[in-house]
């Protein structure tokens, strides 16, 4: 079970702040733009300065890294806050894309069948 945990890549993080759940959500909306279809087609780059794309609500967010170039392996980060007394915790889950693992696992698969193939038919 610990090959395929390695094989399926994702992490899951626990964050704790000592700033509260409101100058969380701040900070995350000065680098969250809405994902946006009208990148710049050569660049990937918006005219916004932010990092991220994606969604932000009150209790998490769901977001991406703004980059200027294609990557299947780049992770979509999901995030929950939660506040605590004095202070905030921040639950992420690191996930790739699922079509990236689909694809991946076909690739993989076709692979593994070429290889036995070839040994079979040796």
């Amino acid at each position: 079970m610990k090959t395929i945990y390695k094989i399926i890549q994702h992490e899951n993080l626990k964050l704790e702040t000592s700033l509260s759940k409101d100058e969380l959500l701040k900070r995350l909306a000065n680098n969250i733009e809405p994902r946006s279809a009208s990148r710049n087609w050569f660049t990937g780059r918006s005219s916004s300065s932010k990092y991220f794309e994606g969604s932000l609500h009150e209790n998490g967010f769901k977001i991406n890294r703004i980059i200027s170039y294609r990557n299947s392996f780049l992770p979509t980060i999901i995030g929950e806050i939660e506040s605590l007394k004095f202070g905030t915790t921040l639950s992420l889950k690191l996930r790739l894309n699922a079509i990236t693992l689909v694809i991946g696992a076909v690739w993989l698969a076709g692979i593994i069948a070429t290889g036995i193939a070839a040994i079979a038919s040796y």
